[in-house]
């Protein structure tokens, strides 16, 4: 199994979202902020080739349940239905929020054993994160749809 744990803030809602690029519409009943259209595609692309499932780490697996987020990613159109959102990291408190984020990945991995795994986030999680298993999204106004993160996660989920 391949698993791309994923951030959503800085990632896949851009911090300026362009008019006409929104996944789903920014009134919708979870009251969540829409999914960047072109960040869609980049991820759908990446799950297709790869085969991967998501697990969220986002801050957003506080303020959804596991069924609202399959409900959103269902809403955004990802490839292979709410299906392919497995689950989320669990929330720990390890020291900074960086760390915490990366720690809270590193013991998912640990216990569920993915062939291939890669972090996406907008944080530094770096120091707390082997370069193999993490891409960065520096640019949180183009977020995972940045020159050169598709090429970088499929290299790194084996592809």
């Amino acid at each position: 199994m391949k698993i791309i744990f994923l951030d959503i803030d800085g990632v896949l809602v851009p911090d300026y979202l362009k008019d006409g690029d929104e996944a789903f519409s920014s009134f919708n009943h979870w009251n969540a902020a829409p999914f960047s259209k072109s960040c869609m595609k980049v991820l759908n692309r990446i799950l297709k080739k790869t085969g991967a499932k998501v697990v969220i780490s986002s801050d957003w697996r506080v303020n959804y349940s596991f069924g609202d987020m399959r409900e959103i990613f269902k809403e955004a159109e990802i490839y292979g239905g709410e299906d392919t959102v497995i689950g989320f990291t669990k929330r720990s408190k390890y020291g900074s929020y960086e760390r915490n984020r990366a720690e809270e990945i590193k013991e998912w991995a640990n216990i569920h054993r993915p062939e291939f795994w890669v972090a996406i986030d907008d944080l530094p999680l770096s120091p707390f994160l082997e370069e193999d298993h993490f891409v960065r999204c520096y640019d949180t106004n183009l977020g995972i749809s940045a020159p050169g993160r598709e090429e970088e996660l499929r290299i790194k989920l084996g592809n």
